[in-house]
């Protein structure tokens, strides 16, 4: 007797599935990032085939990680090993000074250098290296995002997705 109801009891309990109805895809937030990377690696952000692409850099040691020596790093380019494998970037090279107020919320990155709205990918290069920077020392950046002063604009609460 069980072995006659055992199948016609399977298939029933397939078709019924757990109860749970299909649904369309449900907004949640930003998507998942890792809250702190390896001590002594950060991502520079540069371009690669016209979009922005992290170059993870490899530093002496977690004290070199902080935002103002990564964005040191950002501004001195790409080396000739990353240019040779495509890598480069819009933002001027040289001794440009940048500084950040990780005291502030959201935290405040100053750079002396224009950064027009018709060449978002420069924003973007400063933006996700720094928030690469912040989490790589252990800091969480969330919604607020970063505030950007540049020469003759003020970007604020920007995250890497909206910069």
């Amino acid at each position: 007797m069980i072995r006659r109801l055992a199948p016609p009891l399977v298939a029933l309990l397939l078709a019924a599935g757990c109860g749970i109805q299909p649904t369309g895809v449900v907004p949640a937030g930003s998507g998942p990032y890792l809250n702190k990377q390896s001590a002594g690696r950060v991502s520079l952000y540069f371009l690669r085939g016209g979009k922005l692409a992290p170059v993870l850099r490899f530093t002496g040691s977690s004290r070199e990680v902080g935002p103002q020596n990564v964005l040191a790093a950002l501004f001195a380019g790409p080396t000739a090993q990353e240019r040779a494998e495509g890598y480069s970037s819009l933002l001027p090279t040289g001794q440009i000074f940048s500084a950040v107020d990780t005291t502030s919320t959201p935290v405040t990155v100053r750079v002396p250098t224009a950064l027009p709205d018709d060449v978002p990918a420069r924003l973007g290069q400063v933006v996700c290296t720094t928030i690469a920077a912040l989490v790589a020392g252990g800091r969480s950046v969330g919604s607020a995002g970063v505030d950007v002063v540049a020469i003759g604009t003020t970007y604020h609460n920007r995250t890497c997705r909206s910069a």
